[in-house]
C-alpha cells in the first residue's frame, strides 16, 4: 500500500507557521509604537536557544546586564538524571523590560502571541503557572479577534477557565493580516494623528481593539488596550 503524500500536511503546517509569525510581528509592532518614548522596551525572543545570541543586547549594551536579564527568564529546574541545572526558557515571543534607574533593569512581563489556540493553550498555562511560582514576572497571552475556541463568558469552557487561572491575563487584538495590512496602517495613522494633540499615545490603544469584543470581558480576559495599560502600571513600580 503506498504511503500517503506528506506534502499537503507540510504545506498546511508551513502556512500556520507563517500566520503565527505574521501575528507575532503585528503585536510586536503595535506594542513598540504605543510604548515608544516611555523607557519601556519590547524585546523579541528567538525561537531557539537565546544564549546563542542574547536578544537583550539590542537594548542593553552592557553584556553583563544583558546576560543577567536573560538569566531572570530561566526557571530553576534540574535534570533528574544528573541533578544539573537545565537551560529552561519559557515559551515567550516578547519580553517587556525597563531601566528603573541607570544601570538597573527590570523584566516587567513576558508576552506570548498565539494566532491560534487549539491544544497549544496548555503551553501558555504551564508557563504562566511556572512563572507565578518562581518569579515576579507577569505572563500574558495575546490572541487575535476571531479565535473561537476560548469560551464566550468567564469560565465559559475548560480552555477559558485554564487561561483565566493560569496566566496573568488574556488580551484580544484586531486580526490584522500582517504589518503591511492597510487596516493596521490606518489604525497607526489615526493613533499618530491623535497623539499630536494628546501626547498620551497609550490612551489611543483602543484603535487596535476588536469592535465589538468577540467575548464577554472579565478580570482576566479583555481587549488589547488593557494589556498596554497594564504594562504601563507595571513600569510605574512594583505591584
Amino acid at each position: 500500500m503506498p504511503r500517503p503524500d506528506p506534502r499537503p500536511k507540510d504545506a498546511a503546517q508551513a502556512a500556520r507557521q507563517r500566520h503565527g509569525e505574521e501575528f507575532h510581528g503585528v503585536v510586536e509592532h503595535v506594542l513598540r509604537l504605543l510604548l515608544k518614548g516611555r523607557g519601556i522596551h519590547v524585546v523579541r525572543m528567538p525561537k531557539n536557544n537565546p544564549q546563542r545570541s542574547n536578544p537583550f543586547l539590542g537594548v542593553v549594551k552592557d553584556q553583563r546586564i544583558a546576560d543577567d536579564l536573560l538569566q531572570r527568564l530561566r526557571l530553576p529546574l534540574k535534570r533528574p538524571c544528573d541533578q544539573q541545572d537545565a537551560e529552561t526558557y519559557p515559551d515567550s515571543d516578547l519580553v517587556i523590560v525597563r531601566e528603573v534607574v541607570e544601570g538597573v533593569w527590570r523584566v516587567l512581563a513576558v508576552v506570548n502571541c498565539k494566532a491560534s489556540l487549539r491544544d497549544r493553550h496548555i503551553q501558555a498555562c504551564f508557563w504562566g503557572l511556572a512563572y507565578r511560582q518562581h518569579s515576579g514576572i507577569r505572563y500574558f497571552l495575546v490572541i487575535p479577534d476571531g479565535e473561537r475556541e476560548i469560551g464566550l463568558k468567564c469560565g465559559g469552557n475548560e480552555m477559558r477557565t485554564r487561561l483565566e487561572t493560569c496566566t496573568d491575563g488574556v488580551f484580544i487584538v484586531r486580526n490584522f493580516a500582517s504589518v503591511d495590512d492597510p487596516a493596521l496602517k490606518e489604525a497607526i495613522r489615526v493613533v499618530t494623528a491623535q497623539s499630536l494633540s494628546d501626547p498620551a499615545i497609550v490612551g489611543h490603544a483602543d484603535q487596535f481593539d476588536p469592535k465589538p469584543l468577540p467575548v464577554e470581558p472579565c478580570m482576566m480576559v479583555g481587549p488589547f488596550s488593557r494589556l498596554v495599560g497594564t504594562i504601563e502600571r507595571l513600569a510605574a513600580g512594583p505591584t
